[in-house]
């Protein structure tokens, strides 16, 4: 008899599925992979069997299917089964197959949302293995001395597998009426512990998690637990937490961590240098913790994406190196595929993990016992350029209008908008109420830097700035024309297929290697004329001081085609350094792109900083609107008082700020053994102060920031989360409309009549959902031309 799953074809035996060319990560090379009813029967460098149905992966990436630890369903009861529903098929389409889920009580029926939840989880088991949680709070533990236990067996009968329930310091003497209750059930316990970030450094013993390990190590019998988020933890110092973490290891209890939710709430109400508050995720693994990720209680694509939930606590953890990001896979793909393993599986368009977090790879097949549950590919293309013509956007969402609307272009111009537009004799979008924003605008990117990661020398850790910097002074040393304009175009056309359409590129330019770069990025400019607006700010790395050199060539440079000039703390004496700048930006008659305060420790005091300097040589320059500074992290550390006074300078000054969000969370705090800072500037504040602040890109995937995609809708839903920045309709002008005025693109700077048709249309209906679901961008206009198109086609199977 055939085993299950497999068929007898003549006298062989036939393959329900025979994956070929797979990159497993415990595989050198690739390898074809066998299923035969739910489970994985073979794996081998060639697999020469009959199957049913064959995929060619191709060489690319076979994982595990994603496991989503946490999730929570936070809907009033009538709208619970439709927003379940969509995150669980989102779920679904991005690879994860296996997801626990939070069920809420409820005042009338407390049983209902799980009653719900049970029958949806009946209907989607074929593509997803679902557990349930209970979500019970302290006071329903403490409130049921009674009915606790009937409780626990009635949500048992109704499909629970486990409760949550949140605990602080102050409530654990709920705790052992809670264990023994679930002692006579069998559910397991998820404890949402120390969620609050506490205002100081604290030691372990202020940890409701040091009470919990207690307790459960005197336990003869205890039920499977699990820790949800101790964003406490993150204030106690890295040799305090040792000891605690060892124990939670040897208990055999995981943390799980919802990246997204914690960046978002903690360290808000922090006066001065907000604290990322996420459990150090490299301590927790190497100490044998268990780590789950989760997306905590939201509906956004973005974080139900396990790829993006790595990406997120890799930042926020510093785990930005490839080898630290192989390490990260555990969180989400648990365990390894071999034959007998489960057919829980899914291909990423990436040959490696690290490659698939940073380039938040497609999931191009996902299998759930052996069953194909969904398939996708993503289409992307170029269109030729052609003369001027007409163009409308027909049934379009817009910023801050209500409604929608029709967008016509001519000649490159929008000149009308309009609920309806006539008839236009031209190319015609049907945006069926999806949002269409002026085009995207990296305001600050070391273009000549991006894509020299391969020949960095990394380890597991994130390297500093200093490190940096010597890494790229050795590899700058070898760079070549051909290598500068290979590394450039693959990074604009990159840019232009995200959506963007404006770069003001950080060239550099010092006795090094003269005007190598700057070439390539003029021809570069050249080349992209008709596609892209690139503006070339000559950045004399090595300092401006250290000879007549360095000054020199800032002038062939301005002369042989740079746009700005370009500064920061280069040298020992910033002031002269900022003089010199401003100097050539007068001699040249062109504007100033500054980098400023970029470091949160070993600070001066404010008024000797140089966002204030740069701002007196704006105004005595009068360079107002036409000079922008880069970074301003140190402006993290300063209270809202100190930083509205400084706002107010650079506001008067009309001094732009490029928030470099991903720079500062990537590498800002890497030293603090405790409470480890954010380090990304105030941007809230500076806003509300009126000072124009956009995100940006700064680094991709160099010895600086090992990320990167230039792709800006990326930049805005990292700097809002960062940032804290409730404004999704602000967040997504940030890398749009305000950015296109930081660069001095006046005819970009809004979409509106008049205005340059440089426009993109995203497959959302707001801003909150493009940034939020990191959406895909399906058009992308320059003057009123469609030059790429974008697209995904997925399909569930059931």
């Amino acid at each position: 008899m055939a085993p299950s799953g497999c068929a007898i074809v003549g006298d062989a035996l036939a393959f329900e599925w025979l994956l070929r060319e797979c990159r497993l990560p415990q595989h050198e090379g690739a390898r074809d992979l066998a299923i035969a009813g739910s489970r994985v029967v073979a794996v081998a460098p060639r697999l020469d069997g009959p199957a049913r149905r064959e995929l060619a992966v191709n060489g690319r990436l076979l994982l595990p299917g994603f496991r989503n630890a946490h999730a929570g369903v936070v809907a009033p009861a009538h709208e619970l089964e439709g927003r379940a529903t969509l995150m669980l098929e989102t779920a679904i389409r991005h690879g994860t197959t296996a997801i626990r889920l939070s069920a809420p009580l409820d005042i009338d029926e407390p049983l209902m949302p799980l009653r719900l939840l049970t029958r949806l989880r009946a209907q989607l088991a074929p593509q997803l293995t679902i557990e349930l949680s209970l979500g019970l709070t302290t006071a329903d533990v403490l409130g049921r001395p009674r009915g606790l236990a009937a409780l626990l067996q009635s949500a048992r009968r109704a499909g629970a597998d486990s409760v949550d329930v949140a605990m602080e310091r102050g409530s654990l003497g709920a705790l052992a009426p809670l264990l023994d209750g679930l002692g006579e059930t069998g559910l397991g316990l998820d404890l949402a512990l120390d969620t609050a970030l506490p205002p100081d450094r604290v030691g372990p013993d202020a940890l409701a998690l040091t009470y919990v390990v207690e307790t459960l190590g005197r336990l003869a019998v205890r039920p499977a637990v699990r820790v949800l988020h101790a964003t406490a933890l993150a204030a106690v110092h890295r040799d305090d937490a040792a000891s605690l973490l060892r124990e939670l290891a040897a208990l055999a209890v995981p943390v799980i961590v919802c990246p997204r939710q914690t960046l978002q709430r903690a360290g808000r109400d922090d006066a001065a240098a907000g604290r990322r508050g996420l459990p150090r995720l490299r301590e927790l693994l190497a100490a044998g913790v268990t780590v789950g990720l989760g997306s905590g209680a939201s509906v956004e694509a973005a974080a139900l994406d396990p790829l993006a939930a790595v990406w997120l606590a890799a930042y926020a953890s510093h785990l930005g190196t490839p080898a630290a990001l192989e390490q990260a896979r555990v969180t989400v793909a648990p365990g390894q595929i071999e034959p007998g393993t489960e057919a829980d599986l899914v291909v990423l368009d990436a040959p490696s993990f690290a490659r698939a977090v940073v380039d938040h790879a497609e999931k191009i097949a996902v299998f759930k016992q052996g069953r194909l549950v969904y398939q996708a590919a993503r289409h992307s293309e170029t269109v030729a350029v052609r003369g001027p013509e007409r163009l409308v956007v027909r049934g379009a969402t817009l910023l801050r209008r209500a409604g929608r609307h029709d967008v016509v272009a001519v000649d490159g111009v929008v000149r009308e908008i309009a609920p309806q537009a006539g008839a236009v004799d031209g190319t015609e979008i049907v945006a069926a109420g999806r949002l269409v924003a002026p085009a995207f605008v990296d305001a600050h990117l070391h273009v000549d830097k991006a894509f020299v990661m391969d020949a960095c020398p990394l380890g597991e850790a994130n390297l500093s700035v200093a490190a940096a910097v010597e890494a790229m002074r050795a590899i700058k040393a070898r760079y070549t024309t051909a290598d500068l304009l290979s590394r450039g175009r693959l990074t604009l056309a990159r840019a232009l297929r995200h959506g963007t359409t404006g770069i003001r590129a950080q060239c550099d330019v010092d006795p090094v290697i003269g005007l190598l770069a700057l070439d390539a990025l003029v021809t570069l400019r050249r080349e992209f004329a008709d596609r892209l607006d690139l503006q070339i700010v000559a950045f004399p790395q090595e300092g401006l001081l250290g000879g007549p050199g360095a000054v020199d060539v800032m002038r062939q440079a301005l002369k042989a085609g740079a746009d700005l000039v370009g500064g920061g703390p280069l040298d020992a004496d910033y002031r002269a350094h900022i003089a010199q700048a401003f100097a050539l930006a007068r001699e040249f008659g062109v504007p100033v792109d500054i980098h400023a305060d970029l470091g949160i420790d070993r600070l001066r005091p404010p008024s000797e900083w140089e966002a204030p300097l740069v701002a007196a040589h704006a105004r005595a320059a009068g360079l107002a609107g036409r000079v922008a500074i880069g970074h301003f992290a140190a402006s993290s550390t300063l209270t809202r008082q100190q930083i509205r006074e400084l706002a107010a300078v650079l506001a008067e000054a009309g001094v732009h700020v490029a928030a470099l969000t991903a720079s500062e969370l990537y590498r800002q705090g890497m030293d603090d053994p405790v409470n480890s800072r954010r380090g990304v500037p105030r941007v809230v504040d500076l806003l509300e102060a009126g000072v124009n602040v956009v995100f940006a890109s700064n680094n991709i995937r160099d010895a600086f920031v090992t990320f990167g995609n230039a792709d800006m809708l990326e930049q805005a839903l990292l700097g809002a989360t960062a940032t804290h920045l409730d404004d999704p309709d602000t967040a997504l002008e940030m890398v749009t409309s305000r950015a296109a005025a930081l660069m001095g693109l006046t005819g970009r700077d809004a979409l509106a009549v008049g205005k340059q048709a440089d426009l993109v249309v995203l497959d959302a209906r707001s801003a909150a959902e493009a940034i939020g679901d990191q959406v895909e961008k399906l058009f992308v206009i320059r003057r009123g031309q469609v030059i790429a198109t974008n697209r995904i086609e997925g399909a569930s199977a059931r």
